[in-house]
C-alpha cells in the first residue's frame, strides 16, 4: 500500500507502463483481501502526474462521466504524445536560431550557442 500511494510519474518511460504498474499493485492488494476501487487508482494516477499534465487533469475534472482505467490509459498516452511533440517543436525552434547577436556587451560577431561558455 505504501508503494502504491507514494509512486510518482516522473516522465521516464511510458505512461501506459506506469498506470499498468499501479493496476498491478491494486491486483496484488486484492489477493491480500484489500480491495481498492478502480476510481481510486485513477485518482492516484492523476495526482501522481507531473506539472505538465495539469491542463489534462483539469479537463478530466470537467468531464461528467468518470473514465475507466482503459480510457485513462488511452487519454494519457495521447497527452504524453502531444507533450513530446510540443517539446520537440520548441527545442527545434530554439536550437535552429543562427542569428548573430550584435550590440553593447553581447557576443559581437559571434554566434550564440544557447548555453554558458565552455571551459577548455
Amino acid at each position: 500500500m505504501y508503494r502504491l500511494t507514494n509512486m510518482k510519474y516522473k516522465g521516464k518511460g511510458h505512461i501506459r507502463e506506469y498506470i499498468m504498474k499501479l493496476s498491478y499493485i491494486r491486483f496484488r492488494l486484492k489477493i491480500l483481501n484489500l480491495e481498492l476501487l478502480e476510481e481510486s487508482i485513477i485518482y492516484m494516477a492523476l495526482n501522481s502526474l507531473y506539472a505538465q499534465f495539469n491542463q489534462f487533469k483539469v479537463s478530466y475534472n470537467c468531464q461528467k462521466d468518470p473514465w475507466s482505467l482503459n480510457e485513462l490509459i488511452s487519454h494519457c498516452v495521447q497527452e504524453e504524445e502531444r507533450l513530446k511533440s510540443e517539446q520537440c517543436e520548441s527545442a527545434h525552434f530554439t536550437l535552429s536560431s543562427s542569428e548573430k547577436v550584435e550590440g553593447k556587451g553581447k557576443y559581437k560577431g559571434k554566434q550564440f550557442s544557447g548555453g554558458p561558455p565552455k571551459k577548455k
